[in-house]
């Protein structure tokens, strides 16, 4: 589990980078709805200060969690 939350974390954090840098080529545009555009990097900056610092502590979960894991001996189970 803690994979997959790692995983949907990082990707999520991939898309919303990728709109946000979509959104700011598009304010250039004349004619561009600034209004929605800002609130596309707005909504990305959100994500990157509240949802990315997860997967920190998910990474570490995932590279160091086994230990506990491998820790039950058999005649413990």
């Amino acid at each position: 589990m803690p994979y997959l939350a790692l995983f949907g974390t990082v990707a999520g954090g991939a898309m919303m980078a990728r709109a946000a840098l979509a959104a700011l080529d598009a304010l250039a545009a004349p004619g561009a709805d600034a209004t929605f555009l800002e609130a596309k990097v707005i909504s990305a900056r959100f994500y990157a200060e509240h949802y990315l610092p997860r997967a920190e502590g998910l990474a570490t979960t995932v590279v160091d969690g086994w230990r506990t894991v491998v820790a039950v001996a058999d005649d413990q189970l």
